[in-house]
């Protein structure tokens, strides 16, 4: 009678819990209802947007085309230091250092110009429209 109870009574639990659980997981899936429209400045849209990702594209080339051409004046501006023991009085007194120094300066400036019309770009594509403050 034990053996019978030990045996029987976990396999009843077992069938009674399948047969309450079964039903439930057999329902019919009701259709979902329409999605409204995401908002412009909603990222699932603008990042679909063609246009919008070739102009941020074009102009992370040009950012980069800036860092690539500032990289070899750095290193040689870099060169110089280190020869001439970091003596910024002597390094004024190159030619070569000055010219170095305009050009890294001119190309730090145009990419921090780029950047800013970079953001520009994306701040005004992310904003709502026509929402008022």
């Amino acid at each position: 009678m034990r053996r019978t109870r030990r045996f029987l009574v976990p396999f009843a639990l077992v069938a009674t819990g399948l047969a309450l659980l079964f039903p439930a997981g057999c329902r019919k899936e009701e259709p979902a209802a329409a999605k409204p429209a995401a908002p412009a400045n909603s990222p699932s849209v603008y990042m679909r947007d063609p246009e919008f990702r070739q102009e941020l594209s074009r102009r992370r080339r040009e950012l980069q085309a800036i860092v690539a051409e500032r990289q070899p004046l750095v290193d040689r501006m870099q060169e110089l230091v280190k020869s001439n023991r970091e003596d910024l009085a002597v390094l004024q007194q190159i030619p070569e250092w000055n010219e170095l120094h305009r050009r890294v300066v001119a190309l730090n400036e145009r990419y921090e110009a780029l950047k800013r019309e970079q953001l520009t770009v994306v701040r005004d594509r992310l904003a709502p429209k026509g929402v008022s403050k």
